[in-house]
C-alpha cells in the first residue's frame, strides 16, 4: 500500500517537473534573458561633500588607550606607595571601572602538575585528605 502511494508520488513529481522545464524551454518566450545589460554611466560632482570631510585618524584610539594606560599606571604606583606598598591594598583603593577584568585565583599552566600530583597522596595532611574529608557525609 505505502510503495503504491509512494510510487504515484514519484511518478507526479517526474511530470511535473518534465511538464514545467519543456514549457519554459520551447513554449514560454516571455522570459527573454538580456544578452547585452548597458548601464547608464554619470558624472557626479561630490566637490562640495569633500569641503566638509575631516580625515580619521586610526591611530588616535591607540593613543588615547595608552595615554590611559599611563594614568593608570601612575595612580597604582601612587597608591601603592602611599598604601604601603601591599598588592591587596593596592587592589583594594582602585574602583576604576575603565581597567579590563583580570582573573583571579587562577592556576597557571605549568602548575597543575603539582596540583595533580598533590591530590594523588592518600597521606593524611595531603590535599587529597582533606578534600575527600570535607566531601564525606560523615563528616556534616
Amino acid at each position: 500500500m505505502f510503495g503504491t502511494f509512494m510510487t504515484i508520488i514519484i511518478i507526479g513529481y517526474i511530470g511535473y517537473y518534465g511538464y514545467n522545464i519543456i514549457h519554459d524551454l520551447y513554449f514560454d518566450k516571455s522570459g527573454e534573458v538580456v544578452s547585452v545589460a548597458t548601464v547608464d554611466e554619470q558624472e557626479v560632482d561630490i566637490k562640495d561633500e569633500l569641503g566638509s570631510f575631516t580625515q580619521y585618524d586610526a591611530d588616535e584610539d591607540r593613543k588615547i588607550a595608552e595615554q590611559k594606560k599611563k594614568e593608570t599606571k601612575t595612580t597604582e604606583d601612587e597608591t601603592a606607595q602611599l598604601s604601603g606598598g601591599s598588592a591587596f591594598s593596592q587592589k583594594e583603593t582602585l574602583s576604576d571601572l575603565d581597567i579590563p577584568a583580570t582573573m583571579t585565583g587562577g592556576i597557571e599552566a605549568d602548575q597543575i602538575q603539582g596540583l595533580i600530583n598533590s591530590l594523588e597522596n592518600t597521606d593524611e595532611s595531603s590535599d587529597f585528605f582533606i578534600v575527600k574529608s570535607v566531601m564525606s557525609p560523615t563528616s556534616i
